[in-house]
């Protein structure tokens, strides 16, 4: 089994709808749109990477799967305060 599968599992066993989660590193989008799923309808995920194409890439793929409304895209260091 692959480590982000096996994080996957677990984050399944403590997220619940309604849930806000952080993905620290959007990249390609794979993650943040696992978390949308995991945290529902009314859950909240926000997404912050430094790099806008790695923030391209994951708006593409949650509009892609129809969960932009459930994300905040942040094209930003780790180090600055989200508005």
């Amino acid at each position: 089994m692959r480590l982000t599968q096996k994080v996957h599992e677990i984050l399944r066993e403590h997220l619940q709808d309604g849930d806000l989660a952080i993905d620290a590193t959007a990249g390609n989008g794979h993650d943040t749109c696992f978390l949308a799923k995991t945290v529902g309808v009314s859950g909240k995920v926000i997404a912050i990477d430094i790099q806008a194409n790695a923030i391209q890439a994951t708006r593409a793929k949650l509009m892609t799967a129809q969960l932009e409304d459930r994300v905040v895209l942040d094209c930003a260091d780790h180090a600055t305060q989200l508005e």
